[in-house]
C-alpha cells in the first residue's frame, strides 16, 4: 500500500486510497492495490480482491526465486519487491524478478542496490528492450509529461528513448516504490524488537 502511495508507511490511508487515476494508463485506482477499477465503490470488496489476487501470486513468485536459489524466507524485502511488481506492472515483470534479483547478487551488487537493478532490468523483453509503455500509457508516459517535472527534471541530461533514460525513467519509479518498502519493513522490524 505504501508503494503504491495508497497509505503511509505506518499504514494510514492517504486520499488516492479512496480513489486515484493511475498515471499511466487512466484508470481510476481504488483500495491499497492497483485494482485498475476492477470492483468499483466498496472498499471493502476492492481490498479483498486486492488480497485474493496478491496471494494467488505468492506460490509462483516463491517457485521462481527458489529456481534460482534464492530462499524467499531470508529474502524477504527482495521478495516484497517481487509482489510489489506484480501489483504494479505486468505479469512478464513480476516473472523476471527473481533471475534478474539472483544475477544481480552474482554481479556483487547487495541490499537495495541490488533489489533496484533487478527491479529495473525486470522490465527489459527477451529482445533486449527496456519496456515500460509508450508515449501513451505506462510509466514512459509518465516520464514524457512535462506536468510531472518529478521525472522530466531528473531525465532531461539523458536523450529521450536512449536507454539510459529508459532505464532511468524506470529507476525513479522503482527506487521510490522499493524506498516505501524499505521503510514499511524497517518500522515494523523495530516494533516487532521493541
Amino acid at each position: 500500500c505504501a508503494a503504491e502511495g495508497n497509505c503511509t508507511i505506518d499504514g494510514k490511508k492517504t486520499s488516492l486510497y479512496y480513489s486515484h487515476v493511475d498515471p499511466g494508463n487512466s484508470v481510476e485506482n481504488f483500495g491499497w492495490c492497483s485494482n485498475q477499477g476492477r470492483d468499483r465503490g466498496n472498499l471493502e470488496i476492492i481490498d479483498a480482491g486486492c488480497l485474493k489476487r496478491t496471494r494467488s501470486r505468492i506460490p509462483r513468485l516463491v517457485n521462481k526465486l527458489k529456481n534460482v536459489g534464492i530462499n524467499p524466507e531470508q529474502n524477504i524485502e527482495a521478495f516484497i519487491n517481487n509482489l510489489d511488481q506484480w501489483n504494479q506492472a505486468s505479469p512478464r515483470v513480476s516473472d523476471a524478478f527473481p533471475k534478474k534479483y539472483a544475477d544481480a547478487l552474482k554481479k556483487g551488487l547487495k541490499g537495495k542496490e541490488a533489489i533496484l537493478w533487478a527491479r529495473v532490468e525486470a522490465f527489459r523483453k527477451p529482445d533486449g528492450e527496456l519496456k515500460a509503455g509508450n508515449s501513451r500509457v505506462g510509466l514512459f508516459s509518465i516520464c514524457l509529461n512535462p506536468k510531472n517535472t518529478y521525472y522530466t527534471n531528473r531525465l532531461q541530461q539523458f536523450p529521450m528513448w536512449s536507454e539510459r533514460w529508459r532505464w532511468n525513467c524506470i529507476a525513479l519509479d522503482q527506487k521510490r516504490r522499493l524506498e516505501a518498502i524499505n521503510k514499511v519493513l524497517l518500522r515494523n522490524t523495530k516494533n516487532l524488537i521493541n
